[in-house]
């Protein structure tokens, strides 16, 4: 877009569907795919056995064993938070049995993980990063204007 004598360019990214772009989307599935398996497994492996707990180990499970049960949040049971995170939590209470709380644990740890990706992957969709042309966010390819943009 062009204002007056400068150019201003817009961090959003467009996408090209070529081959190297789909290689690159390729990789960044599996980067994904690793860093939400990995980090989840490798931080519950190193800190949950010490007794370390990201969760509240007590309302959010009592209420997903009451939801189980039948029961109705802010009807049958009072609840003083929103009833999503006791809804996520119910599949797990479902499967886990005596080993309820350490996959309580791995799921914030993987819920965690996913909170991280997201704000990495935001930050990297908002920002234009300079290149070894750029620099001050004068780029020689598409500016008219020797202009370094503060």
């Amino acid at each position: 877009m062009r204002l007056g004598s400068l150019d201003y360019q817009f961090a959003f990214r467009t996408s090209n569907l070529t081959m190297d772009n789909m290689t690159s989307k390729k990789k960044e599935l599996l980067a994904l795919v690793s860093f939400l398996i990995l980090v989840p497994l490798l931080s519950h492996l190193l800190f949950s056995w010490m007794g370390f707990t990201p969760t509240d180990e007590g309302f959010t499970l009592a209420h997903s064993r009451r939801i189980l049960d039948g029961q109705v949040p802010h009807r049958d049971f009072i609840i003083i938070r929103p009833f999503f995170s006791p809804l996520l939590h119910v599949p797990e209470v479902l499967v886990g049995g005596d080993y309820i709380f350490w996959l309580s644990r791995m799921f914030v740890w993987f819920q965690l993980a996913c909170m991280s990706w997201m704000w990495v992957s935001i930050g990297n969709r908002l920002t234009v990063f300079p290149g070894p042309d750029r620099v001050c966010g004068y780029d020689p390819h598409q500016a008219s204007h020797r202009v370094a943009y503060h």
